[in-house]
């Protein structure tokens, strides 16, 4: 029997029903329950659909051989992440110059969001609308005030300092580049008008760049360090999923610069002492294998499945601009945010494509205030349902 002081988190009210992606597998369930022999094309949820690298899938079974070796067998790792991967994660950077100690490695993107904001001591948090839910739903979780900035047409999807709400004063901004949900990329121009707000107005920023390996124009930044002083005001977030097919395995890792200091404590060492309480490090198996997906073989397998999955985005991006259609992304992005035709909102259009067409899409609401009327598309599916799906979606456009 539970006493009357034990309550539940009541921030859990501030939540949606179900998560995005839960609500719409389960409306992809019960169509399929009801049209069990119909095809179905999926430019939802944003997962890889191609397998691993053989060099990855020959480091996990040589990694599980290790841990079944009384000779090899590994216990506790640092709770940083094995030396080596940390080594092979800065050396990604080249020219922005980061150290091994300011690579942390994580069970993934997602977590990691959460684990920064036990760093921080902080009531406000700035994120665009549409935003990927994740960014949210922590915030909410922690009873954190939000301030939203509108990504729309009118700021080409990319909104910047100067579209902050008067007298708001974010202590956290969440950054997406190449963004999640629109497809839109941040330029070095931009990017550096929200390096130069977070300095002055003493904020940091997390910046996800889970997509950055999509990015194939080489004038667009990859990574928040390319602009001036981004060390002192910047965390950065990135994963294995998306480019590296570890949706299945889970690893990514976070870049905390011995730089960024608060209230002149280093971050980069408070996150160690919290990893330390926190956790006992990702799975040493599965480090492993990012080691190798790092590898030239691993890397090479890796640019072979982006470029696949960019072609996709292509297509979609071709047949879409043939209309009177409207939309961003698609170009060095593996999303597009697509208005739904006039009559409908994006939601309606959502149910419509799957229960008339089987085309499995993620409804901009989902994504927040400013997703009414728009759709997302994913381009992790294969290239002959992807074209099939698109030439559809087209017809209500022409």
């Amino acid at each position: 029997m539970y006493t009357k002081k034990l309550k539940l988190n009541a921030n859990f009210e501030k939540l949606t029903g179900n998560y995005l992606f839960a609500t719409v597998s389960q409306k992809v369930k019960a169509y399929q329950t009801n049209h069990p022999h119909a095809p179905l094309y999926k430019l939802g949820i944003g997962d890889v659909s191609l397998p691993v690298a053989p060099v990855v899938a020959h480091a996990l079974r040589q990694a599980a051989t290790e841990m079944a070796d009384i000779k090899t067998v590994q216990g506790y790792g640092d709770y940083e992440g094995l030396p080596s991967l940390r080594t092979a994660i800065a050396q990604r950077y080249g020219d922005f110059r980061l150290s091994p100690q300011e690579i942390f490695v994580t069970d993934g993107a997602k977590n990691s969001f959460n684990h920064l904001f036990e760093l921080f001591d902080f009531d406000t948090v700035l994120m665009p609308d549409p935003v990927y839910p994740v960014y949210r739903d922590a915030s909410l979780l922690k009873n954190k005030k939000i301030v939203y900035v509108h990504a729309t047409p009118a700021n080409h999807f990319l909104p910047l300092p100067s579209d902050i709400p008067p007298h708001a004063t974010p202590h956290i901004i969440f950054l997406c580049s190449p963004n999640n949900p629109t497809g839109a990329v941040y330029t070095t121009a931009q990017l550096l008008l929200w390096v130069d707000y977070a300095l002055s107005h003493k904020a940091v920023i997390l910046f996800d760049g889970a997509y950055r390996d999509y990015i194939k124009d080489d004038s667009l930044p990859k990574s928040i360090y390319q602009i001036p002083d981004a060390k002192k005001c910047a965390i950065e977030i990135c994963s294995f999923s998306k480019s590296d097919g570890f949706t299945g395995l889970r690893c990514g890792y976070v870049v905390i610069p011995q730089d960024l200091l608060i209230a002149q404590k280093s971050v980069n060492q408070l996150f160690v002492r919290y990893l330390a309480t926190n956790t006992n490090g990702v799975s040493f198996v599965v480090q492993k294998a990012a080691l190798a997906a790092l590898s030239p073989e691993g890397q090479a397998y890796s640019d072979y499945c982006i470029n696949l999955y960019m072609q996709n985005a292509h297509a979609m991006h071709t047949t879409l601009q043939s209309t009177q259609a409207i939309f961003v992304g698609g170009k060095n992005a593996p999303y597009l945010w697509l208005q739904s035709p006039a009559h409908l909102d994006g939601s309606s259009f959502f149910e419509q494509l799957l229960h008339n067409h089987g085309i499995i899409t993620t409804p901009g609401a989902g994504f927040g205030t400013q997703g009414q009327s728009y759709i997302r598309l994913s381009a992790f599916g294969s290239a002959t349902s992807t074209q099939q799906a698109v030439q559809m979606i087209a017809q209500y456009y022409t």
